[in-house]
């Protein structure tokens, strides 16, 4: 069953847009259902998932997920783990340093992660 927000906006793409209309009467509505991991764990997910096949980004996420004993993954314990154990979860130095930027963003404005939802894409 489509959720409100899929109903919106398939009735929004039917009017403006023909071949997206079309392809909603072959396809029948949205199937997806929301992820209700935490934004915290949506972004670990996004970053491990950059520039590598999403098969490598869900095993590697498996692992860190498992690690930390998530999902979901708990800043304070992704923050407890070392250079190693992270490379063992298959994270490479660049995104290693990228989420340990996340934890200190996160960390020095904690309430951003609470408000992320209502900010704009920019």
């Amino acid at each position: 069953m489509s959720t409100p927000s899929y109903q919106k906006a398939q009735r929004h793409l039917t009017r403006k847009c023909p071949v997206m209309k079309r392809l909603i009467t072959q396809l029948g509505p949205c199937t997806l259902t929301p992820n209700p991991a935490d934004p915290f764990t949506l972004i670990v997910r996004c970053v491990i998932g950059q520039q590598i096949s999403t098969k490598s980004a869900d095993s590697i996420f498996r692992k860190l997920a498992t690690e930390v004993g998530g999902p979901p993954v708990p800043l304070r314990k992704l923050a407890r783990l070392s250079d190693d154990q992270l490379r063992a979860c298959g994270l490479s130095g660049p995104k290693q340093r990228t989420l340990q930027a996340v934890m200190e963003h996160v960390r020095a404005q904690p309430r951003m992660l609470g408000e992320l939802e209502q900010q704009d894409d920019d």
